[in-house]
């Protein structure tokens, strides 16, 4: 019996001495008081450490250090997995701040009002924001505020994606392009859904002149245009602003291939505008050219060909190697008009074919040789030579007819006395203010020319009469 009590005893203090040390160790709920840096709440060996509710685990601290929340097997320092929202910062002022061992640099992540901003604070060293992949860095923001794209492609899409890519110090635009079936096109400026059509600047930030403005140059060349890159094409020049053809300006004028070049530009401070063509064949892409005004229009409208500053509105120079200063050719290659033909500079016209004619003034139109104001068809002022000239006109030969009725001599002699002229000529005074009508004329002498002869014939017969009279 003594044995028994003696072992309750000892039980009993046991006990005692164990609940009080279990009492120190424990966490109260209201809180704790007298705790020193000894003090933690958490494992002692190498056993995670898990935090539960409802009897599930919620929170699991790895012996490694690693904290997850929503998995008991973090792989990052801090895990957190969720099959709805996973994570969430409230209010117009929180963020999420990271900063470096000297709390010098800091970057966060923030939510204001709404937008989710990530950002930089510098104290005394430029910042940047860095996106990371295995390879490396792949786009950088500095603090100055651009945006470094360092390599790769940034695609925009899903089945078929655009891309913009650096190559070395260019940026490449890529539309999708698949190796069979159609590419696609790139498109600037154009109005679809929120976006508004607006103008497209290369080289200027303010293109509110045109839907494409392009300043600066290479050379005096703003843009060219070609099939390949050794191929022609067409390029635009500021300097004396023009349009080439297979050809550029970069400290002289340069062949895009092979070939002629050809130009059109203006002179803006003579208001003259040329057209040119160079004067040999470039060897090959690159190669020097030169090229000469062919035909100019200054700002009168006056056009020179092979010449300028002439005093006509149409001006032509017989160029070296050639026969002719124009020539019109018709149907026939063989036959042409010419203008200025030969050395001697003579002027010739000629119809296109051996049977053509030439043909002036088919109207109403008079034509003038030698007079400016020419009164008839055709009026010449100087001399006339000929081989045969031909007159339309009537004709006389009815004073032969019976019953023509001749005028007595007695009455010509009258009308002569009295008008001093034959009857039926033109009067020499009118002649001489007039001219001479050749046809007129002509007939009027045949008229006198036929009643002459039938006086002759008449006369003859009266001498015949006589003579058998006297026998």
């Amino acid at each position: 019996m003594k044995l028994k009590k003696l072992v309750s005893a000892t039980l009993l203090i046991a006990c005692f001495f164990n609940a009080k040390n279990l009492s120190a160790q424990t966490w109260n709920l209201t809180g704790n008081a007298a705790t020193t840096t000894a003090h933690y709440l958490g494992t002692s060996d190498s056993k995670d450490l898990r935090f539960k509710t409802a009897n599930v685990v919620r929170m699991t601290v790895k012996n490694s250090g690693k904290i997850g929340i929503g998995t008991a097997s973090p792989i990052a320092a801090f895990h957190v997995f969720g099959n709805g929202e996973a994570f969430r910062i409230n209010g117009l002022n929180s963020y999420i701040q990271l900063a470096d061992g000297s709390n010098v640099l800091k970057s966060f992540i923030k939510n204001n009002n709404g937008d989710l901003q990530i950002g930089l604070s510098s104290v005394n060293t430029a910042g940047k924001l860095q996106l990371n992949t295995a390879t490396g860095t792949q786009i950088e923001v500095s603090a100055n505020g651009f945006t470094n794209f360092k390599a790769g492609y940034i695609t925009v899409g899903n089945v078929n994606p655009a891309a913009i890519k650096q190559t070395g110090n260019d940026l490449n635009l890529l539309p999708y392009s698949p190796s069979s079936g159609t590419p696609g096109n790139l498109i600037l400026a154009t109005p679809s859904g929120l976006f508004k059509a607006g103008n497209v600047g290369i080289g200027t930030a303010l293109p509110t002149v045109a839907k494409l403005l392009v300043e600066g140059s290479v050379g005096n060349t703003i843009a060219l245009f070609r099939r390949t890159a050794t191929g022609d094409g067409v390029s635009l020049i500021g300097d004396a602003p023009g349009i080439y053809f297979n050809m550029y300006y970069n400290s002289g004028q340069k062949a895009m291939t092979a070939g002629y070049g050809s130009q059109i530009y203006l002179d803006k401070n003579t208001g003259t505008m040329g057209f040119g063509v160079t004067t040999a064949s470039a060897s090959g892409a690159g190669a020097a050219l030169t090229s000469g005004n062919a035909l100019l229009i200054n700002s009168l409208g006056n056009v020179g060909i092979n010449y300028f500053g002439g005093p006509s509105t149409l001006d032509v120079k017989l160029k070296s190697g050639t026969s002719a200063t124009a020539s019109f050719w018709g149907t026939n290659a063989g036959f042409a008009s010419h203008f200025c033909y030969g050395t001697n500079e003579d002027t010739y016209i000629r119809g296109g074919k051996t049977t053509s004619n030439v043909i002036i003034a088919d109207l109403t139109n008079n034509v003038g040789i030698g007079t400016a104001n020419p009164l008839y068809k055709l009026d010449v002022c100087g001399n006339i030579r000929a081989k045969e000239v031909r007159v339309s006109t009537g004709w006389c030969d009815y004073v032969f007819a019976d019953d023509y009725i001749l005028p007595a001599l007695s009455d010509v002699e009258d009308f002569i006395k009295t008008n001093k002229h034959l009857p039926e000529v033109t009067p020499g005074a009118l002649i001489e203010s007039e001219g001479l009508e050749v046809g007129k004329t002509s007939a009027q002498m045949i008229k006198k020319i036929e009643e002459l002869t039938l006086y002759v014939i008449d006369l003859q017969k009266q001498v015949d009469a006589l003579r058998k009279n006297t026998k």
